[in-house]
């Protein structure tokens, strides 16, 4: 709390009342009271018969600090909830086409033509639309990656057109690989400071091929306040399609998902790492990241400025009449 003057000048005008109060001390006293007869009561300053001067003078005092505009300054930490920015970053690469059969389910000799799970690609697609759908955050951006990155859809309110091009994305469209780094970069160049908190959800099956550590670049995101939450999507019995001359067969997925490399990009971000290595295992995390970007909040400092000048007018105007009550008065308390 500060206590502070608009016009601090008119403080000045206190030295009045001083000086006053220093001439009646002076006279309080007079040298012919030392010979006053026996029994005489001096009338000192604090002798009631002067409570209205003293009044007066208060009076007088408090009009000077109204005339001086005072405020209270009082600085409290408020916390205001705002939903924060968000950016998808999807890996596209082709080990994004591949299907996880379930852990639970014999593996068939051969697969079938119909009825398989879908593709990892298709099940990300499915849920991140289902988080659009009740979408914690202000505005959100997608950004695409293989080899390299993409900024598929910019941060925008309405997530329709964002849903859109997020069901346009193919695999074949990308040239081939996993770039988590440069995948980070690009979100972070989408999603420049305004104030409003910033989180980053990566989404990859693979290991990555980034020419840049992926831990640098998850540290340039911490360092600019954005936190990362990472998604490792795949089981441990992943299969894709590779068409042959004798038409197409299902081998298994020869690069395993490396989740050492996410749970790192996660902890350097402040964020935090789920694997999902089926679709219900994906929507459960796609829940607790909606519920965690809700909870996200803004601590701000407020400052509330009172003016004190009425409650002291008001004082002024009080004592004021207590001196006219005490000088007219005056006979009757004496």
């Amino acid at each position: 709390m500060n206590f502070s003057f608009s016009q601090p000048e008119v403080l000045w005008l206190l030295l009045l009342p001083g000086l006053l109060l220093l001439r009646l001390r002076r006279h309080a006293f007079p040298v012919s009271d030392l010979n006053r007869s026996e029994g005489a009561q001096p009338k000192h300053l604090l002798h009631r018969v002067h409570f209205w001067l003293w009044s007066l003078l208060i009076a007088a005092a408090l009009l000077i600090f109204s005339a001086s505009d005072p405020y209270v300054i009082r600085t409290l930490d408020e916390q205001e909830s705002h939903s924060p920015d968000l950016l998808l970053a999807l890996d596209i690469s082709g080990s994004m086409e591949a299907i996880d059969w379930p852990e639970n389910q014999e593996i068939p000799a051969v697969f079938p033509a119909d009825g398989l799970p879908p593709s990892r690609l298709q099940t990300a697609k499915a849920t991140i639309c289902r988080l659009l759908e009740s979408n914690p955050a202000e505005r959100t951006a997608l950004v695409a990656f293989a080899q390299q990155a993409y900024l598929v859809c910019p941060r925008m309110r309405d997530t329709r057109l964002l849903q859109a091009r997020l069901e346009s994305l193919r695999s074949e469209d990308f040239t081939d690989g996993t770039a988590l780094g440069e995948a980070i970069r690009c979100g972070i160049r989408a999603l420049p400071e305004d104030g409003r908190k910033r989180i980053m959800i990566l989404f990859s099956d693979g290991a990555d091929h980034s020419p840049e550590s992926p831990k640098y670049a998850a540290l340039a995101a911490a360092l600019q306040g954005i936190r990362i939450y990472t998604v490792g999507i795949g089981g441990k019995c992943g299969y894709h399609a590779v068409n042959t001359d004798h038409g197409k067969r299902w081998e298994a997925v020869g690069e395993l998902l490396d989740e050492d490399t996410l749970r790192n990009i996660a902890g350097h971000a402040l964020g935090a790492y789920y694997h999902a290595a089926n679709a219900e295992q994906l929507l459960a995390a796609i829940h607790t990241l909606s519920e965690e970007i809700s909870r996200h909040t803004v601590i701000r400092a407020k400052q509330t400025r009172y003016a004190l000048s009425k409650e002291l007018l008001v004082g002024a105007l009080l004592f004021l009449a207590a001196a006219a009550f005490f000088r007219y008065r005056a006979p009757l308390l004496q």
